[in-house]
């Protein structure tokens, strides 16, 4: 509305110029401030709000305000030039906000990785692989605590220290042991400790006499003569029968007759017999031992009718006085197979052996 009203006052006045002198510039310039001051809103104390007829002036006419403004401007003809309103300056432009730099790009926390879930390792346990003892202790020394049959399963509670045996849980409510060597082992065995209470070992039994060693033996040639305990003996012969005679009786073997001929001198202080201090037998090809451990009731028989038929005075039966070197005869029934044959004589200490050669062909005494 203020710029109608400028624009309405500068045209009158330009009007008003086309039919009248040139106005003073100054008077125009006053003419206007004072209608602009005039038509300025006054501010009313305590009122909320301007009224438009509070506000709005009353034009003053052109030609009273030019009226008024020439006499002042007559009377100030002497005062310094009014100098022109000095424009004011533009306004500064605005510095254009220089960009943010954005902000870095902080990184995205890495995801943390969750625990993996680790498996409790199962308990140390035996199966048995087939029937074992249990026992009192880590040793075949303790005893027997019970069994355990194939496929049975115990906790393992211990080790020995060696690690060659288990404890385990239980017999008859009681911590046994087995031999790692007799039972499949599985679960956490090598969190497996020395057992804390190991029985204390059971005494040592006391060690049973040792058998005597066996006796040395000697193996001479056939007429060798050979000293065996209180004896000098010397195999001299062998003859395979089917029978023997005494006149016109004879005794016939179940297989056949095995008599051996030997020299035997007796070297002891006292009379003996060789069958009391010695222990004669054959040994067949096969192995089969035939000695004088039976009655004999039939070859005692058989023997006294070869020492007749042979005219051999004593048998093994016989006592022979000491010092005193005589032939016996020795009579064994042995198997119809026999190939071979060896002579023993042992006193337990000592032991000869004498080959007596190839037995099957050996001739018979009488055709």
């Amino acid at each position: 509305m203020n710029r109608l009203m400028v624009f309405v006052i500068i045209l009158s006045v330009g009007l008003a110029g086309c039919a009248s002198p040139t106005p003073n510039p100054d008077l125009v310039v006053k003419a206007v401030r004072a209608t602009l001051t005039a038509s300025a809103p006054t501010a009313v104390q305590g009122a909320t709000a301007p009224t438009i007829a509070a506000t709005r002036a009353e034009p003053t006419p052109i030609s009273a305000a030019i009226a008024s403004a020439e006499p002042a401007a007559a009377a100030k003809s002497t005062d310094a030039p009014v100098q022109a309103p000095t424009a004011t300056p533009a306004p500064m432009a605005t510095p254009v906000p220089t960009d943010t730099p954005l902000p870095t790009n902080t990184p995205l926390p890495t995801d943390t990785l969750a625990p993996t879930a680790t498996d409790t390792p199962a308990a140390p346990y035996v199966v048995a692989s087939k029937t074992v003892n249990l026992r009192a202790g880590p040793g075949t020394n303790y005893p027997v605590a019970g069994s355990a049959a194939a496929g049975q399963q115990y906790e393992i509670t211990g080790r020995s220290p060696d690690g060659v045996w288990f404890e385990i849980c239980c017999v008859n409510r009681k911590a046994a042991w087995v031999a790692k060597s007799v039972v499949t082992a599985g679960g956490d065995t090598a969190s497996v400790k020395v057992a804390a209470n190991i029985p204390t070992p059971p005494p040592s039994p006391t060690p049973k006499p040792t058998s005597p060693p066996a006796p040395a033996i000697q193996r001479p040639g056939m007429h060798t003569r050979t000293r065996i305990g209180t004896w000098e003996i010397q195999a001299e012969r062998v003859q395979n029968e089917k029978a023997v005679y005494q006149y016109d009786s004879s005794k016939v073997a179940m297989g056949r007759y095995a008599i051996v001929f030997v020299l035997a001198k007796n070297v002891a202080s006292g009379t003996q017999s060789i069958s009391n201090s010695l222990a004669p037998a054959l040994r067949d090809d096969k192995g089969r031992i035939y000695d004088f451990s039976d009655p004999l009731t039939t070859e005692r028989w058989a023997m006294i009718y070869a020492m007749w038929e042979f005219s051999v005075g004593k048998s093994v039966f016989d006592d022979i006085n000491p010092g005193v070197e005589t032939p016996l005869l020795m009579l064994w029934d042995v198997k119809e197979d026999v190939q071979s044959l060896t002579l023993i004589l042992t006193d337990g200490r000592n032991r000869v052996e004498w080959d007596l050669g190839d037995f099957a062909n050996i001739p018979p005494y009488k055709p």
